[in-house]
């Protein structure tokens, strides 16, 4: 039944895969590199800070490329897609993590912050998947996962921007899914409920069902193996976010109010 097929095609083996994750100096990013790396996998990791990527890379010195990059800058994302094509020879996975986030109020708006998680969030993905999706279109293979997050479902208190690029990234991901089915690319969404990272600790507030970086590394490797286009998790949290974000705005607005006011 074709209901029970995966969308996209599922892996089998890692060993030999080059593996690109952009935002890989910390949190998921690390940790689906390091659960990557033990599968065989060969892994480029790139982001601002080199220190994390290049102590890893010492534990798997001939399966791992550090290649730093400011994902806003095009060209130094080129510089790392050259790297790569001269390092691996080929690119087979694109996990696009890097974010950035700060908790603001529409109240307090402030252009400067929102420029700078624009410019990660959304800009630093379509710097990377403007130079790389023709060269899988070329080759009539690869695999692009976006890493978007639940608090692109729906508008959040205290989310102004963060949100309003993961819902970019969930569009583009459905848009890109259909586009690029075509050509034999596969194309995965993540979207996350809480996980433990330097983001996350920026919350004052108190944080359902919260995993760590591990275990959502752990979701997203063995979802891109099942081939499963939305790789959601922790399931019960996420299960939740969905079913609030059809409801009508009435009752949509008259729920998560109710939850800011009274969760501690």
């Amino acid at each position: 039944m074709f209901l029970r097929h995966p969308l996209n095609q599922s892996i089998e083996e890692w060993k030999g895969l080059s593996v690109w994750v952009v935002g890989g100096s910390s949190g998921i990013g690390l940790s689906v590199a390091m659960n990557l790396l033990k599968k065989g996998a060969n892994v480029t990791l790139t982001a601002r800070t080199s220190r994390p990527m290049e102590d890893l890379a010492r534990k798997f010195p001939s399966q791992t490329l550090v290649s730093p990059a400011d994902v806003r800058e095009k060209n130094q994302v080129e510089h790392c897609i050259r790297n790569m094509y001269e390092k691996w020879k080929t690119v087979d996975v694109l996990i696009y993590l890097a974010a950035s986030y700060s908790p603001i109020l529409a109240s307090e708006f402030d252009n400067e912050v929102n420029k700078e998680i624009l410019d990660v969030n959304l800009t630093g993905f379509l710097n990377t998947a403007s130079v790389l999706v023709p060269k899988f279109c070329k080759s009539t293979s690869g695999r692009i996962v976006i890493v978007s997050s639940v608090a692109g479902y729906r508008g959040l208190p205290n989310s102004l921007m963060y949100g309003a690029t993961k819902a970019a990234l969930i569009n583009l991901a459905e848009t890109m899914y259909l586009d690029l089915r075509p050509f034999g690319i596969s194309v995965h969404l993540v979207t996350p409920g809480f996980v433990k990272t330097r983001l996350t600790n920026k919350n004052s507030f108190a944080m359902p069902m919260i995993i760590n970086p591990d275990k959502a590394a752990e979701n997203i490797v063995k979802g891109m193996e099942q081939g499963r286009f939305e790789i959601h998790f922790p399931k019960i949290f996420t299960i939740i976010m969905k079913t609030i974000a059809i409801l009508p705005y009435r009752m949509y607005f008259y729920i998560i109010d109710f939850i800011v006011k009274t969760r501690v």
